[in-house]
């Protein structure tokens, strides 16, 4: 019982680090491309470097062969976005502990849920954090 709550815990956490972090456009338009670069560099990184996820997915189509790649994680990378922006917009320390929270939450989610090993994780977070710094004091 308290492995299937975890479980639904855990799987409403990862939602986070869906496409549904693209709400933040409304607040900051300079995120729309933002996420789209770490997107597109997270997949093409996927599309390259093939590392099987703790569970191996399916490969019978050209999507499935790409999305079956665990390295980088993307939902970690989309949170750390989201999590960047609003710190960079918004500075105080209560944004960045909660911020870090947030990441580390949807990290260790996927994790939870055998999606991804450590190593993606913090690859992911990196990702999205360095491409965000980049992409927001370049602009």
């Amino acid at each position: 019982m308290k492995i299937k709550i975890a479980k639904l815990f855990w799987m409403a956490v990862t939602f986070f680090g869906t496409p549904i972090c693209y709400i933040a456009l409304i607040f900051y338009p300079y995120f729309f491309i933002i996420m789209l670069v770490v997107e597109i560099f997270c997949w093409g990184i996927k599309f390259f470097y093939h590392k099987e996820r703790p569970v191996p997915f399916p490969r019978n189509y050209f999507y499935q062969k790409i999305n079956a790649n665990s390295f980088p994680s993307i939902h970690t990378a989309r949170a750390s976005v989201l999590a960047t922006c609003a710190i960079l917009l918004y500075p105080s320390f209560m944004l960045m502990v909660s911020g870090t929270i947030f990441v580390w939450l949807v990290g260790y989610s996927r994790i939870f849920l055998k999606k991804h090993y450590l190593v993606d994780v913090i690859c992911g977070a990196f990702l999205g954090f360095g491409m965000t710094l980049l992409i927001f004091y370049f602009r």
